[in-house]
């Protein structure tokens, strides 16, 4: 479910209408819902999965991007497909940590939506083994659902970088910041390090200048 609650954090007993092939018994396990954004100026609240739904693990990393209204009700939705993962099933399934996926969007004025996709891998091993290849890989793309009103969405890589194990994050948070004197604009990323794990991730919080366009 996504609850809206007040600034005091009380729940206002209104509750997004999720679509019933995006409830709790179609989501993958611990793929849900990461993200949620709204603007003001569309008036609209986006969010999708982390993962593709269990019906369509086949096509892999096929995710929804599901609107909604200010009544919380479902508005459109559009398909986006991610990147491969840089890792195989087999290096997954042995790591000490790894997770892919969108955590996080941000919508824009002009109705254009940005992505997040980010993979980050802690290998089993010894702590050098762990120093030496573990990574976290952030990818950030812009799509404009009005411009694809079929199909899957067309998307333009804005940004990406990679973080080692001296700095390490899983970023799973973003957001747009102030506007700089230059007239570019902050796009603010958060990491959500889960107390260390590995005895790797850091709270390193990530800003990235982008020009208008």
């Amino acid at each position: 479910k996504i609850r809206e609650y007040d600034l005091d954090g009380n729940r206002t007993g209104r509750v997004m209408t999720i679509p019933k092939d995006m409830a709790k018994a179609c989501l993958q396990k611990n793929k849900g819902f990461e993200s949620l954004t709204y603007n003001a100026v569309t008036g609209l609240f986006w969010t999708t999965t982390e993962d593709a739904l269990k019906k369509e693990t086949s096509l892999e990393g096929l995710l929804r991007l599901q609107s909604f209204g200010s009544d919380l009700k479902p508005a459109a939705r559009y398909f986006y497909q991610m990147d491969a993962p840089s890792k195989s099933a087999e290096e997954v399934a042995d790591a000490k940590s790894y997770v892919h996926g969108v955590p996080a969007l941000a919508a824009l004025d002009d109705g254009r939506l940005l992505v997040l996709e980010r993979e980050v891998y802690v290998p089993n091993g010894t702590a050098i083994d762990m120093l030496l290849y573990s990574f976290g890989k952030a990818k950030i793309y812009a799509v404009n659902p009005s411009e694809d009103p079929a199909g899957v969405l067309r998307k333009s890589l804005l940004a990406s970088f990679q973080t080692s194990s001296v700095s390490l994050a899983n970023y799973e948070g973003m957001c747009l910041g102030p506007t700089l004197p230059d007239g570019r604009r902050c796009l603010v990323l958060i990491p959500d390090s889960q107390g260390g794990q590995s005895g790797l991730t850091r709270e390193y919080v990530m800003v990235i200048a982008v020009r208008r366009s």
